[in-house]
């Protein structure tokens, strides 16, 4: 399982301090925290938190995160919080500041996030590079340069094209459209190329089989269910005991 820092943007802002106390203790400015409810890892009916402990900064908190998953501590996502600060409940999943217990796990994953951050950049700085073309263009045109501002709208169509295709083999969806009439031929034909593979990887997607549910290599869903706080004699037919039982 992996450990996640909550930061700023999972925050909940109000107007008012009202649930905000005057102060922090000494030394316990960040926390760590697991839970259990019916969308987190351990699936449960009912939603349930555990603090683990606080510590007065993120650095001693994340590494009493790492010392509790090198103690098999790694059957639940541990979060990193800042203490005295309304933080989103159930936490987001999609937390950018994340590490995983498995160190090889954990080294792909970061390598990952850090190739779609570059990948998203240099998206970014396309789609500027189009916005300043076209405010070249719309310069000619106040210019009176007409001749040359159509030569430019075509090169912008060409150069929408091109990203188009670039989004689509990385399997985003495209967040721009140009112009097809404006475009020649062979680019023409390399945009319907590429959707043609879209359309193509969304079938073969589409027929993979199901799989076997009786197979035990294969994964099975099981329905969320688990017992918190209560004695139980024997092990449930349809869930699992999460902690001892008091």
């Amino acid at each position: 399982m992996a450990s996640a820092r909550l930061d700023n943007d999972d925050i909940i802002g109000l107007s008012h301090n009202d649930a905000i106390a005057p102060f922090t203790p000494d030394n316990q400015q960040w926390g760590v925290i697991v839970y259990v409810g019916p969308d987190s890892d351990q699936q449960c009916d009912r939603m349930a938190i555990n603090f683990l402990g606080a510590f007065g900064s993120i650095e001693d908190a994340k590494r009493y995160a790492t010392q509790l998953k090198t103690e098999r501590f790694n059957m639940f996502t541990m979060y990193v919080i800042e203490m005295n600060k309304l933080i989103a409940f159930p936490p987001p999943k999609d937390v950018n500041d994340r590490n995983y217990s498995n160190e090889t796990l954990d080294k792909i994953m970061n390598n990952q996030k850090q190739r779609m951050y570059t990948s998203e950049q240099r998206m970014n700085s396309r789609i500027d590079d189009l916005h300043k073309m076209e405010a070249k263009r719309l310069q000619l045109i106040r210019d009176k340069k007409n001749d040359e501002a159509n030569e430019l709208y075509k090169n912008i169509q060409i150069a929408k094209a091109d990203e188009v295709i670039r989004q689509r083999k990385n399997g985003q969806k495209p967040t721009i459209s140009p112009d097809v009439d404006a475009l020649d031929e062979k680019t023409k034909e390399l945009l319907d190329e590429s959707e043609r593979e879209v359309t193509e990887r969304a079938h073969a997607l589409f027929k993979q089989p199901i799989a076997n549910i009786n197979n035990p290599d294969e994964v099975k869903i099981a329905k969320p269910r688990c017992f918190i706080g209560k004695a139980q004699t024997e092990k449930p037919k349809n869930g699992r005991i999460i902690g001892k039982p008091k």
